[in-house]
């Protein structure tokens, strides 16, 4: 009689344990707790499956490859995302994948899940505009304190210039920065396109 092992977890068929039972004597096999009888040919499997023991053991206490072996979905180790929230996750365990996940990684967190595909509503689509006007604004106005703060420097540099070097300095950098604050306004307002470019000086 020969006899396949089981995972002692997940009844799982280890098809490479194929072997001759022991015996107690000449007539009684000796067949562990975690084991199947190969009284038939195993099924075969392919990519995302393996065989499982189902079911209660028979009148003699054995579980039998004719009656107890299943073929079953193994998505063990594949990477998946929650539907509701795009959460990656690891499974873990055999069987079908449960209803509330994809294999599909959410693009970002305007897109909702809608039969089988990440998808952007008319609401996601407004709200991820919004968001990223505020992002927008938020950068312009720092660029403009700094702008600001520039200016008052190189204002001061021309109100207590010592030589006409310090004057020349003084005015190129009023003139730059000025220009680039006046350049920010405008691309706040929306009538130019270009973030404009920090000055040099």
């Amino acid at each position: 009689m020969q006899i396949y092992s089981l995972n002692e977890n997940t009844y799982e068929v280890l098809i490479n344990t194929l072997r001759e039972a022991d015996y107690i004597d000449a007539c009684t096999p000796a067949i562990p707790v975690y084991a199947v009888i190969a009284d038939a040919k195993l099924p075969e499997i392919t990519a995302k499956q393996a065989l499982v023991v189902t079911g209660a053991r028979n009148a003699e206490g054995y579980f039998t490859v004719s009656s107890h072996v299943q073929i079953v979905e193994d998505h063990r180790d594949d990477i998946v995302y929650s539907t509701k929230d795009g959460q990656m996750t690891t499974i873990q365990a055999l069987g079908s994948l449960p209803d509330d996940v994809t294999t599909l990684p959410r693009p970002d967190k305007y897109h909702i899940f809608v039969a089988g595909n990440w998808v952007m509503t008319a609401e996601t689509k407004a709200q991820q505009e919004a968001d990223a006007e505020q992002v927008k604004q938020a950068e312009i106005t720092n660029l403009l304190n700094n702008a600001a703060k520039k200016i008052g420097e190189y204002q001061d540099l021309i109100d207590f210039a010592d030589t006409a070097e310090e004057q020349s300095t003084g005015e190129a950098g009023l003139n730059s920065w000025r220009q680039y604050r006046a350049a920010l306004l405008k691309y706040q307002k929306g009538l130019i396109t270009d973030m404009p470019t920090l000055p040099t000086v």
